[in-house]
This record gives structure tokens, sequence and C-alpha cells, in this order.
């Protein structure tokens, strides 16, 4: 899962490290799930897949089935886009409305659907 960066993902090295892309090899599936995010976007530019360590060790994890559903979020301005997400099924999504202009514009535009897997 890329974007989350800490401490301990900086400091979690898999078996092979160094041996694979610069930046997609540290990862815990795990230690993600445990700080149960509201919402996880998986592949580059929004695509469903969970690739990289942590998001194949997520998607193995019986928790994240039971937890998570994968959703289509689009917008139509001020530029069509589509991307798919996991949101968490239980509490709130951490998205709240407020007073920026991002947070405006995010709230206006962003349709969501469940996507059947």
């Amino acid at each position: 899962m890329l974007g989350l960066n800490d401490a301990h993902i900086a400091r979690r090295r898999p078996a092979g490290f160094g041996q694979g892309h610069h930046g997609h090899e540290l990862g815990d599936g795990n230690y993600i799930l445990e700080r149960h995010p509201d919402i996880i976007i998986g592949g580059i530019l929004g695509g469903p897949r969970l690739s990289c360590l942590g998001g194949v060790e997520m998607k193995a994890d019986p928790r994240f089935a039971d937890w998570y559903r994968l959703v289509e979020w689009y917008a139509e301005e001020p530029v069509r886009l589509s991307f798919g997400v996991y949101r968490r099924l239980e509490g709130r999504v951490g998205v709240q409305k407020g007073n920026s202009a991002i947070q405006k514009l995010f709230l206006r535009a962003v349709v969501a659907r469940q996507i059947s897997e």
C-alpha cells in the first residue's frame, strides 16, 4: 500500500529487501488493518488492485474481506474521473464537511457506488 509512511513501515524489512522496485518493497498489511483506516486506495491511479507488500498482505487477511468493500468514486467536475477505493463498512468515513475549497469540491463532486467483485 503506497502512501502510508511512518517509522514502523520504514523499519520493517521483508525477506529479499533490496531486490524489488524502489519505494514498493515496504509495507505491513496487519499493521495497516489494525489502524482501521476508513478508506484504502490500493492501486495506482485509483485502480482496485491491491499491490505492493502491504496491499497483498491485507487482501490475504480474512479481516479485510469482512471489514471493507470496493466502491467506485467518480466525479464530473472539474474533470471527469473514476477510481476504485475500499471503504470500511463500520464507522464513519474520514471525509467530513468543511469550509476549505478542496473539501467543498470533494463533497459536491464525488459520488460512490459499490462495485460487485
